[in-house]
C-alpha cells in the first residue's frame, strides 16, 4: 500500500514538470499572434491592429475613446495612377488604384507597413514627444524574395500617410484640422508645407487625413497627431510649429495686436 501512496506524488511531480513548461511556452506564442502596435505619449495612446487599421485612440486624462473602433479604414494606403509592375499589367486596368495597408509592424521608432496586392513596404519614422506624435515617411522599400533578388523600383504616385476615423464632436475647425469639445481635442497637422491635410465627413465619424504626393514631395514629409484637452491644444500646436520649423502661427495669434487684424474677425466668425 505504501508504494501506491508514494506513486501519486511522483506522478504529480512528473505531470507538473512535463506540462507546465509546455503551457508556459504556449502562452508567449499566443500573445505573439496578436501583434498590435501601440504608440503612446503622455497624453494619448494609439492602437493599430496588425492588419493595418487604427482601432483605438485614448485621451489619457479623460480615458475617452476618440475613434470609431469598428470602422474599416486602413491607417495607410498607396495609390498608383496606373499599374507599374509587370506582374500587375494583366491583373488591373490602366486607371488609378489604391492599395490599402494589410500588415504593420513596429521596430523601435519605425513602422514597417505592407500593402495589399503589392510588394511595397513603407517605412515611417516616429517622433514621440509629450505634446504630439510625429509620422514621417522615410522610404519605400519592397520585398524581393519572389524576384530572385532583383526588382525594378515601383513608382508610387500618392500615399495616404494617416487615416483616422475620429468620432464626431461639437466643433470642427477646418483651418487647423481639429475636432474638439469642452474636454478633448484631436488635431492632425502637417509637419511640412508639402503635406496634404484634409478631413472627410462620414455619417458616424470624420476621417482625418494626411497624405503625400510624389509630384510635390514624397519623402521626409509627414504629419503630427495631437490628442489633448482644449486648453492645451495651442501649446501642443506651437510645439509642432517650432520643432518642424513651421511658421509660428500660435505665437502670432497670441500677440495682443492680433485682435486688431481682419483675420482675427474672420476666424472668430468661423469658430476656428
Amino acid at each position: 500500500m505504501k508504494r501506491i501512496y508514494y506513486t501519486y506524488p511522483v506522478l504529480l511531480v512528473w505531470l507538473v514538470s512535463t506540462l507546465l513548461p509546455q503551457f508556459c511556452i504556449a502562452m508567449p506564442n499566443e500573445q505573439k499572434e496578436n501583434n498590435d502596435v501601440v504608440i503612446e505619449n503622455a497624453e494619448m495612446r494609439l492602437l493599430i491592429s496588425n492588419d493595418g487599421k487604427a482601432r483605438s485612440l485614448i485621451h489619457k486624462a479623460t480615458g475617452e475613446e476618440c475613434l470609431i473602433t469598428n470602422a474599416d479604414v486602413p491607417l495607410c494606403a498607396i495609390t498608383q495612377y496606373r499599374p507599374y509592375d509587370n506582374e500587375n499589367f494583366l491583373m488591373f486596368p490602366a486607371k488609378p488604384r489604391t492599395f490599402p495597408a494589410n500588415k504593420i509592424e513596429r521596430n523601435g521608432n519605425e513602422l514597417r507597413i505592407e500593402f495589399q496586392d503589392t510588394y511595397d513596404i513603407a517605412i515611417i519614422e516616429l517622433n514621440i514627444t509629450d505634446y504630439y506624435i510625429g509620422f514621417t515617411l522615410k522610404q519605400i522599400d519592397y520585398r524581393i524574395e519572389d524576384f530572385f533578388g532583383v526588382k525594378r523600383k515601383t513608382e508610387i504616385d500618392e500615399i495616404s500617410l494617416l487615416q483616422l476615423p475620429v468620432r464626431k464632436r461639437e466643433n470642427f475647425g477646418e483651418w487647423l484640422n481639429v475636432s474638439w469639445d469642452e474636454q478633448t481635442a484631436i488635431c492632425l497637422l502637417g509637419t511640412h508645407p508639402t503635406t496634404y491635410i484634409d478631413a472627410f465627413a462620414n455619417k458616424e465619424y470624420t476621417t482625418m487625413y494626411a497624405g503625400l504626393d510624389f509630384q510635390v514631395k514624397l519623402f521626409n514629409s509627414g504629419a503630427a497627431l495631437i490628442t489633448t484637452s482644449k486648453e492645451k491644444l495651442l501649446t501642443c500646436i506651437d510645439k509642432v510649429e517650432r520643432d518642424y520649423h513651421m511658421p509660428l502661427g500660435v505665437e502670432s495669434r497670441q500677440r495682443k495686436e492680433y485682435q486688431y487684424s481682419i483675420m482675427s474677425y474672420v476666424m472668430s466668425r468661423l469658430k476656428i
